[in-house]
């Protein structure tokens, strides 16, 4: 199976596959795999309140649909930049490039060379 097979399920993956309808704990996940580290407000909090040995975590009842907000905003900025990006590309020879930028674009994407 090739990446470009996945193409013929593009409706599907933009009808369900939205980050909106993942919890916080794999929205967390996702950003820490794409290299980002997001800021939800409780590590902070949470700096805080270590004296006390207490921890607010990110799936609570209250708190877990603004950090669910906050992280899905987040991504989705974070992938709306690299699409635009590609736009970009796609319309200019990649030979215009430096090493270093095609590097750079190359890690961003998680692309290893």
């Amino acid at each position: 199976m090739l990446p470009t097979d996945l193409l013929q399920f593009r409706s599907l993956y933009t009808k369900y596959a939205q980050f909106k309808y993942f919890n916080p704990n794999t929205l967390l996940h996702i950003a820490h795999f794409m290299s980002l580290n997001p800021v939800t407000g409780l590590n902070t909090l949470n700096n805080i309140i270590r004296v006390f040995k207490l921890k607010i975590p990110i799936d609570a009842p209250v708190i877990k649909h603004l950090t669910q907000l906050i992280l899905t905003r987040e991504l989705n900025i974070y992938f709306n930049r690299l699409r635009q990006e590609d736009e970009l590309m796609s319309f200019e020879h990649v030979e215009r490039f430096s090493e270093e930028e095609l590097n750079f674009i190359c890690y961003r994407r998680g692309i290893e060379i």
